[in-house]
């Protein structure tokens, strides 16, 4: 890592670091940053490239616009996105010197220039003006050499490689598709050319898509070799890891008169699985069926049958209460929703939020008490203050309130709560002066 420069202004420094690299976002944080702060004079320190590059953000538009004849003169491909930022200029003038630039670039180095172009061009295509260079770039892409498509198609950015697919997937040989299904980093590419390869209606080349490690091209095998007759991958499907998949897996089998749900019942005959449950769920069962798997050992499972029990719109309070303790922090997590608004014990809460309980257990029992009504909420954060493991949230949500829902409270607290609340707020030494006196005036307590 080199030392900066202590003589270099920011300007500078920002202008080589943008150069040194071609994220665009870069570049239109540089932009933005030099016009906002940057004062000429400018820096001397700089080379011509960085002057170059800093100048044609200036917030001047006459500086801007004579700084691109000094990148038209200078040829250095690595200050060419700045002419990609002026091609979208707010001033006329600008923008059309810019464009002039762009396209004689285009012309003596095609290459060279939509690389330097591309990613900048089609992230700022939605900006007003900013279609342009993206039109231009597409056509680059269409008519251009063969060698320009391909860069593309191999770019580091993904909006680049979206824009040469729109124009090159057809034509893509069926190894270049398989292989972007696979590696690509883009989700919508790797859709796009699972899209692809299916509409090859090769019924083998489809079943290798079965296996990918993107629930979407999963998804659209499924669909596609279910319409093709194959019922068979469906039926595997039904415990895919993703609820996308699974769903298609029901919607094939439904279109070919099976009943999901009996077959999901018979996968669980054998021992269930989360996927089995949650899929059990996902087509509508017998709530009841599921009770037998919130005990099971498996965590996981537990997890999806509390889910799964939540989407049927079955949350029996006896039998999910005593998942709270549950050693698994996913339980308890979906126990937590299950039970949000759900009439619980106050000792049974207040219990499990004992410090021998473990933590996940502890922030559980809170989140229900905070979620029961307002005076409960303010009653537990200010009992919890001191506590070293929730101390920080009831102090947080206390604020909360007073900042967002104290003025709409409009329930005064039993004579009980407030003799409680005054006992805590005389000794809280966590709040402030301030925010003791606001909740005293908000519970109707006088000093």
């Amino acid at each position: 890592m080199t030392t900066p420069d202590p003589t270099e202004s920011w300007a500078t420094a920002a202008a080589r670091r943008t150069l040194a690299g071609d994220d665009p976002w870069l570049w239109i944080a540089f932009d933005t940053d030099t016009r906002r702060y940057w004062q000429r004079p400018r820096d001397r320190s700089a080379t011509r490239a960085l002057a170059v590059a800093i100048a044609a953000c200036d917030r001047s538009g006459w500086v801007r616009e004579t700084a691109l004849t000094e990148i038209a003169e200078l040829g250095d491909p690595a200050v060419w996105p700045a002419l990609a930022l002026r091609c979208a200029d707010w001033v006329p003038q600008v923008r059309s010197r810019a464009r002039e630039v762009v396209l004689r670039c285009l012309a003596e180095s095609p290459r060279a220039a939509f690389e330097a172009f591309a990613p900048l061009a089609f992230v700022l295509s939605r900006k007003v003006e900013g279609g342009w260079l993206a039109g231009v770039l597409d056509e680059h892409l269409r008519d251009g050499p063969a060698e320009v498509l391909e860069s593309a198609l191999d770019s580091r950015h993904r909006v680049v490689r979206r824009a040469a697919l729109r124009i090159a997937l057809a034509r893509l040989p069926l190894d270049r598709l398989l292989h972007a299904v696979r590696f690509d980093d883009d989700i919508a590419i790797r859709v796009r050319c699972a899209e692809a390869v299916i509409r090859m209606r090769d019924p083998d080349v489809t079943r290798l898509l079965l296996s990918n490690r993107t629930a979407g091209v999963r998804a659209e095998a499924v669909h596609a070799l279910g319409l093709a007759g194959e019922v068979d991958p469906a039926e595997a499907a039904l415990t895919d890891r993703s609820g996308l998949v699974r769903a298609t897996a029901q919607a094939v089998l439904r279109r070919a008169g099976r009943d999901p749900a009996a077959a999901y019942r018979a996968l669980l005959a054998v021992p269930p699985t989360a996927e089995g449950i949650a899929g059990l769920g996902e087509t509508g069962a017998d709530a009841k069926s599921l009770y037998p798997y919130l005990s099971h050992p498996t965590a996981r499972v537990r997890v999806e049958t509390v889910r799964a029990l939540r989407r049927l719109g079955d949350t029996p309070v006896d039998r999910l209460a005593p998942m709270l303790a549950d050693p698994s922090p996913p339980v308890t997590r979906q126990v937590v929703l299950s039970l949000r608004g759900r009439e619980l014990d106050m000792s049974f809460l207040l219990r499990h939020l004992g410090v021998d309980h473990p933590r996940h257990i502890r922030f559980a029992a809170y989140l229900l008490l905070v979620a029961r009504d307002t005076w409960t909420r303010i009653e537990t954060d200010l009992a919890l203050l001191e506590d070293a493991f929730l101390g920080g949230q009831a102090r947080s949500d206390v604020l909360s309130w007073l900042r967002n829902s104290s003025a709409t409270s409009y329930l005064t607290p039993t004579v009980e709560r407030i003799t409680r609340v005054d006992a805590l707020l005389r000794v809280s030494t966590t709040l402030g002066e301030h925010h003791v006196s606001l909740l005293r005036f908000h519970m109707g307590l006088h000093r």
